[in-house]
Parts: C-alpha cells; structure tokens; sequence
C-alpha cells in the first residue's frame, strides 16, 4: 500500500487495511515515523502489538525505545549507504 513517510501516513495506511477487512499478521513499515502511526491504528481497533500484529519499523531511531511496546525495527547506516550510492554514480 502506498503511503508518505509520516507517522499520519502510517496512520491512514493501517486504517485503510482494517477499514477493508483484510487478514494480516504483520505490517512493515518504510520507517519508524510510519510503524508509530499504525500502532496507533491497530491500538484504535483493540489489535494488541505483537500478539496479534507485528509491527517492524526501518530507521531504528532513538525514540522508538519509547514506543509501547517497543518498535522492533531495522537499523541502516544511512551514512554508508549514501557513501557507496556516490561510489556507484562516479564509477
């Protein structure tokens, strides 16, 4: 499903899917910013995170610590990726 990258986008992206009734188990997220949101979506609809939907973020940023419960989410170094994406343009 498309969305923009922000936590209201992740919002309405989970909304949309449980708005058509549609069966899953877990939602992954572009970004932590994007996995908020739908926590607060499935929250909304007494969908219990992760036992009866895992939610993985892609960031790993700080305050995902402090979500409740926790975002499990994959951490990327933005630093090295943007390093070996010059690599590639200038080759």
């Amino acid at each position: 499903m498309r969305s923009d990258w922000t936590a209201e986008g992740g919002y309405r992206a989970a909304q949309t899917l449980i708005g058509r009734g549609e069966l899953f188990t877990a939602l992954v997220m572009g970004n932590d910013q994007m996995a908020l949101g739908a926590m607060r979506a499935l929250h909304e609809h007494r969908l219990r995170i992760p036992e009866d939907v895992s939610v993985i973020g892609f960031d790993d940023i700080s305050a995902s610590a402090f979500f409740e419960p926790p975002l499990t989410a994959t951490r990327q170094d933005f630093g090295a990726v943007g390093k070996r994406s010059v690599e590639y343009l200038i080759t």
